[in-house]
Order: C-alpha cells, then sequence, then structure tokens
C-alpha cells in the first residue's frame, strides 16, 4: 500500500496515499479506539428534520417572535 507524508505541528505522520484525511486524524486513528460502528437512521433523519424545522421556522420568528416561543 502506498502511503505518503503529512505534517502538523506535532511532526510527521504517514498515511494512506488514497485517504482523504489530514495528519490530526490520522492520529486520531491512531491513539483512540474508534468502532466502525455508524449513527443509526433514525437519530441521523431526527436531527436532520429537527434542523430543517428550525431553517424553516427561522425568517418567521423575525415576523412575529411569540407565535413560534418555546
Amino acid at each position: 500500500m502506498q502511503t505518503r507524508e503529512e505534517r502538523d505541528t506535532m511532526g510527521v505522520v504517514e498515511l494512506p496515499a488514497v485517504a482523504s484525511w489530514g495528519a490530526q486524524a490520522q492520529r486520531s486513528l491512531q491513539n483512540f479506539k474508534i468502532s466502525g460502528e455508524c449513527m443509526p437512521m433514525q437519530l441521523i433523519h431526527g436531527v436532520y428534520s429537527r434542523v430543517l424545522i428550525d431553517f424553516a421556522i427561522f425568517p418567521n420568528k423575525r415576523i412575529c417572535p411569540l407565535r413560534y416561543f418555546c
């Protein structure tokens, strides 16, 4: 496997040539146990829908701020 060198304030680190991340992310992969688990789709949809709701409500809050008071 081909590697490339990336530099940051902590020095040089080698990472795969095809990697789309940099030195700090590679250090995290080496130093912390990172599982292969993905975030549940229900959580992704819940967060995404809340963000969409907030962006949809934002312009209306300027018009009538008390209407959407939580």
